[in-house]
């Protein structure tokens, strides 16, 4: 009898730790279940439109897994410490992740050690010191930054098989303090140093770094810098002006809508007469634009620029999916504290005049000008 009731109790006394374990379950998972999550998104510039397809995406994201998502109204950054501002603020405010964009890699460890501690984060486009994560706090959503340089040297070769030893050409950069702009001149140059070709100059329009990268690849190029904080059409007129090229390669979608913005300039010159700039006439003696334009962009614009054919080739990332995945991590750690986040690649394409109107890359192209 008395080896029966142990049993028994052992039996009672094992039904009754399940049962609760099964409780404390099912109350965690219900209560996870009745949370939800909210998501900061600070990007510089959070209004332009060059951030449609990414927003797209994010939002996207953000119904799929049913989390609240805040596009945060953002103007231009001065500075690192004013976006880690504008970040904290979301923090305090109540936001569990951040999604951003930063505006400088190197130069961030300790914003970023203070900032993983209280939120997640997803960074895009551009990584950050790696070094510093080695618990899998945060990831990158990119593309190969590296491989957008060399597509833009490739296509810029495509159309000048013969060579370029003839032709002057002019880089044009939003700033060089991130790793993806830093990578897209490194893949262009890798192209460029193959047929012995050099650049004539290099424009940054804005940051502090970038000198000492250029003159490594390159040490007769004219680096110019927006140091009177001027237009960034303004700068490149002027520097146009006094040093005019046959092709601009730029960097971002910034840069490449000013640039466009500068072949518009030379023709209302053209049309009211003035000599300011040299001007390229066809065989018909018809205005043709006066250097080829490459380079990446997003925006409504360009893509407007490059369907009037101001734009030769235009390098598109896929936003909608960095938006989207941005934020499927995100919430993926917020469900799984435990578990590492992993950076991700997104793709691109290279769209021109000649595929433009191609079915796929109107699809590609249609999250970009919702």
């Amino acid at each position: 009898m008395p080896k029966n009731r142990n049993r028994a109790f052992i039996a009672v006394a094992i039904v009754l730790v399940v049962a609760i374990f099964i409780s404390a379950y099912a109350l965690i998972k219900s209560s996870a279940e009745d949370e939800t999550y909210n998501i900061s998104v600070v990007v510089e510039d959070g209004q332009n439109d060059r951030w449609n397809a990414f927003r797209l995406g994010a939002e996207s994201a953000a119904t799929d897994r049913g989390v609240m998502i805040d596009f945060v109204n953002t103007s231009a950054f001065n500075s690192v410490e004013d976006e880690f501002s504008v970040i904290d603020k979301q923090i305090l405010g109540g936001a569990d992740a951040i999604v951003t964009n930063l505006i400088k890699s190197v130069g961030t460890t300790e914003y970023i050690k203070d900032i993983s501690g209280k939120a997640v984060l997803a960074f895009t486009e551009t990584g950050v010191e790696t070094d510093i994560d080695i618990e899998g706090k945060f990831a990158t959503i990119s593309p190969n930054n590296y491989e957008i340089g060399r597509a833009l040297g490739n296509e810029v070769l495509l159309r000048h098989q013969a060579g370029l030893s003839d032709l002057r050409i002019g880089i044009v950069s939003k700033r060089m303090d991130t790793y993806c702009e830093k990578d897209k001149l490194t893949g262009l140059y890798d192209i460029l140093d193959v047929i012995k070709t050099d650049a004539t100059w290099c424009i940054i329009l804005d940051g502090e770094n970038g000198n000492d990268l250029i003159r490594n690849r390159s040490a007769d190029v004219q680096i110019f810098r927006n140091d009177l904080h001027e237009g960034n059409l303004s700068l490149i007129k002027k520097v146009y002006r006094e040093n005019p090229v046959d092709i601009i390669i730029a960097l971002d979608d910034e840069s490449l809508q000013a640039s466009a913005e500068l072949l518009g300039e030379i023709e209302n010159a053209y049309s009211s007469g003035l000599t300011v700039y040299d001007y390229k006439m066809d065989e018909n003696g018809k205005l043709t634009p006066s250097y080829e334009l490459y380079g990446e962009g997003i925006s409504i614009r360009n893509i407007s620029y490059l369907d009037s054919g101001r734009i030769v080739s235009m390098i598109v990332p896929n936003e909608f999916s960095m938006g989207y995945r941005a934020v499927e991590k995100a919430v993926a750690k917020l469900d799984h504290k435990l578990s590492p986040m992993t950076d991700d690649t997104v793709e691109y394409r290279v769209i021109n005049q000649e595929n433009m109107f191609k079915d796929d890359n109107q699809k590609y192209l249609f999250t970009t000008i919702q």
